[in-house]
């Protein structure tokens, strides 16, 4: 190589130094021959550039060694998010969160006001270390609840097939609740959401096996919901398997199939049971008097089925809790409460459907002009609780799913529905227009002399975007 390298050079300055020499012959020939020779200097000139480039690639220059006094070098971008990645890979942090603002308008029987409210305001950093161990932390500045921690945990994970989190965070119990929020299907969960646990500070082991086709939770918590200290030795087991028996068979069409199973149990020994209320409209359904209590064990099960196929997606579970309830000397053991939501959409401008994550348009707006990705969605619901120990023991234990002296108006059913049309213009961002309906078992809600009938209908709007 290096002798080629000398040739060519020795050829070009050879030619540089015969071009002012060459001999007049008269007319235009020399001219040509300058000319000639010029454009085979420059074809040379080029080979030998071109030679240089193979070498360099060839034989490639050492790379300075890193200064490990000034820590590792770290890559800074952005995808779903602001991204902090060492070159060696051992690191791997985000920092992002998410905003979520709704309003609110009642077309039907509810005298709350129509309104715009922050629903929430989240950040949220989380990494990896060393490939094996990571965490999180989530706070959410502000929103309906105010400002609070969300989660707070520390995670080991070994090759997928078993992790082990600690801290603070969601209990495995209903994928819909469980689901990061802006990747919901609709703007509010179900009234099934009503049934479901939340957050909890706990222990948990997880994995996938079989080549991902099995997915399993089990964890171990105080039972006392995020950022309570637990005030007894009492503590809540949850668990949920999650199969996917086509998960490798590309292009079958039940490729996207899951099935859940899921269940928690523990004893409260004296914990309360807080009222129930509608998620996207906050109208208490149902409520307990002061000093009733859960006195012992509160199991919660189900199951559900997710499923999704080019642009349709379809969605459904059921919840069952048993409580023993209690006001004084007198319980009701084993009192039953039931839940349920079924869910479909369908993208109109062709994406495909995602179980579980963001759809990403296949125009996205921005520069290139696109429209993004456009939705329609339908949902149901329903709950239902025992009428017996509500109805029966009502100037004893509860509110009546009736009116009453008591001033009180409660519901033990709600069936709901809702339905609308949700664009996501980028991956990052949607928006939801939506008009839904609940209807209640009770003749109203409330206090007596609210004008809350047994019939509440609402329109829904919602933009979020999350970083």
């Amino acid at each position: 190589m290096r002798t080629i390298l000398r040739s060519t050079a020795c050829a070009i300055v050879g030619m540089g130094f015969l071009i002012p020499t060459v001999p007049a012959l008269g007319g235009d020939e020399p001219d040509a021959r300058v000319k000639a020779l010029e454009e085979q200097m420059a074809k040379l000139q080029k080979e030998l550039a071109d030679l240089k480039a193979d070498r360099a690639q060839a034989h490639p220059s050492p790379p300075a060694p890193a200064d490990v006094s000034k820590g590792v070098p770290i890559e800074v971008y952005f995808k779903n998010g602001l991204k902090f990645r060492s070159t060696d890979g051992e690191i791997d942090m985000a920092l992002g969160g998410y905003v979520i603002e709704n309003a609110r308008f009642f077309t039907q029987s509810n005298p709350g006001s129509d309104t715009f409210y922050n629903k929430a305001t989240v950040l949220n950093m989380k990494g990896r270390l060393s490939h094996r161990f990571s965490f999180e932390a989530e706070g959410l500045l502000s929103g309906a609840g105010g400002s609070t921690l969300n989660n707070s945990f520390v995670e080991y994970d070994h090759a997928g097939a078993f992790a082990l989190r600690i801290g603070q965070f969601k209990e495995p119990f209903l994928w819909e609740e469980t689901l990061w929020a802006p990747w919901r299907d609709f703007a509010e969960p179900s009234v099934a959401d009503r049934l479901a646990p939340s957050r909890d500070v706990g222990i948990m082991a997880f994995g996938k096996l079989w080549e991902t086709r099995v997915g399993y939770e089990i964890g171990y918590f105080n039972g006392q919901g995020r950022n309570a200290n637990d005030g007894n030795d009492d503590k809540d087991l949850a668990g949920r398997l999650t199969f996917n028996p086509f998960m490798t068979d590309q292009g079958h069409p039940l490729q996207k199939l899951q099935i859940l199973g899921q269940g928690t149990w523990g004893r409260q020994n004296g914990g309360a049971l807080p009222a129930f209320s509608t998620p996207d409209t906050g109208t208490t359904f149902l409520t307990l008097p002061a000093a009733t209590t859960v006195g012992e064990d509160r199991t919660r099960y189900g199951g559900g089925m997710l499923w999704a196929k080019g642009p349709l997606n379809m969605k459904g579970e059921f919840i069952t809790m048993r409580a023993d309830l209690v006001k004084g000397t007198l319980e009701n053991a084993d009192t039953r409460f039931d839940a349920w939501y079924l869910s479909a959409g369908y993208i109109l401008t062709g994406e495909e459907a995602v179980i579980g994550g963001p759809v990403t348009p296949k125009r996205p707006m921005g520069k290139s002009g696109g429209i993004g990705a456009w939705e329609v969605a339908a949902r149901f619901s329903g709950f239902r609780a025992e009428r017996e120990p509500f109805y029966n023991l009502d100037k004893q234990f509860a509110s009546s799913p009736q009116p009453t002296d008591t001033g009180t108006g409660s519901s033990t059913t709600v069936d709901a529905w809702i339905a609308g049309v949700h664009w996501t213009p980028i991956s990052n961002a949607k928006v939801f227009l939506e008009y839904g309906e609940n209807s209640f078992g009770a003749d109203y809600i409330g206090p007596l002399g609210a004008d809350v009938r047994k019939r509440e209908r609402y329109a829904l709007l919602s933009t979020q975007i999350n970083f």
